[in-house]
């Protein structure tokens, strides 16, 4: 997997802060604390992202490109979901959250608790 792909990568972590005049100063203390064995902490990385630019964050052009969601569950998915969808249908998959799979079986997902199949 590209380093840039990984799920959960901040590409403001290549940065160093460039609001703090002695950034390079504490990241070369903290370095040397590391190799001296003492500890450290590396806190250099800004929190302002505004420096991040470009296509972080564009969807994929192709859907053979993009995120896919395994399911042991037949038929638990309708087709294309959502991106503001996945962490309802993974709770009513679950059967974590009763309103979801209230829900669900309205749509026509099978209720993964009772088995049931819902309304089509």
């Amino acid at each position: 997997m590209e380093i840039h792909r990984k799920p959960g990568y901040d590409p403001a972590e290549l940065l160093m802060d460039p609001e703090d005049p002695y950034v390079r100063v504490r990241a070369a203390t903290a370095l040397a604390r590391k190799k001296l064995g003492l500890r450290y902490r590396l806190a250099v990385v800004p929190l302002d992202p505004s420096p991040v630019r470009g296509s972080h964050g564009r969807l994929p052009t192709s859907d053979d490109d993009g995120p896919l969601i395994m399911c042991s569950t037949p038929r638990s998915l309708p087709g294309r979901v959502a991106a503001t969808d996945v962490k309802a249908l993974l709770l009513d998959l679950a059967g974590l959250d009763d309103r979801m799979s209230a829900g669900a079986a309205a749509g026509g997902l099978p209720d993964v608790r009772t088995g049931a199949e819902g309304a089509a």
